[in-house]
């Protein structure tokens, strides 16, 4: 199996630009938001929402020592960034976090219900949805509702029973950002999946 490695400058960039648009975003009544043109990745841009700068980030962070200097600089001053947004908004990005987390939860539960998705490479997709409700319950700590809360159980409950424990499934130097406990759900592939 091929894993795919870290480009530590596209993380970089994807971060940069989606701490860009931050605070414009959380304002808008928008969950995915576009990141504002033109940027260097085009059309290849993720579209922003707080899982996925919080992904885009702790990719960055993972890869950090692959950047120059200046690039690492750079990358510190994305985190200060945000966490200043995240200071002068708390309840704008609270309200917008749990938004996605419900949303992203809700899709994660029709993925693993739907059949045609339990392959390798849809899985690699679905486990980048999982990694955000990851990234998104550790970020709002004690907001995540026990609604919230309960449906992430339910959702890794279900995963669980069609889920073979392996190897961990993305570049190696992201392993410390996703530990094996509570993150098992990157080491390993569902049951269905033949390869």
């Amino acid at each position: 199996m091929s894993i795919p490695k870290l480009d530590s400058s596209t993380e970089l960039i994807i971060s940069q630009r989606m701490a860009g648009d931050l605070e414009e975003y959380l304002k808008s009544d928008v969950l995915y938001w576009h990141v504002s043109e033109p940027n260097p990745l085009g059309s290849h841009m993720p579209q922003l929402t707080i899982g996925a700068l919080l992904e885009a980030l702790t990719r960055a962070e993972a890869s950090s020592m692959d950047l120059l200097p200046g690039q690492q600089q750079e990358l510190q001053g994305v985190r200060q960034h945000l966490d200043r947004v995240r200071a002068t908004h708390p309840a704008l990005y609270v309200n917008k976090a749990i938004h996605e987390l419900h949303s992203r939860l809700t899709a994660c539960q029709a993925n693993l219900a739907d059949a045609q998705r339990k392959t390798k490479g849809f899985y690699t997709q679905d486990a980048h949805v999982r990694a955000k409700i990851y990234l998104l319950e550790k970020a709002l700590g004690p907001d995540v509702t026990s609604e919230l809360q309960q449906q992430r159980a339910q959702l890794d409950q279900e995963l669980n029973e069609v889920f073979v424990p392996g190897e961990f499934i993305w570049d190696p130097r992201l392993q410390a950002a996703f530990p094996k406990e509570p993150c098992w759900w990157l080491y390993g592939h569902l049951l269905e999946e033949h390869f």
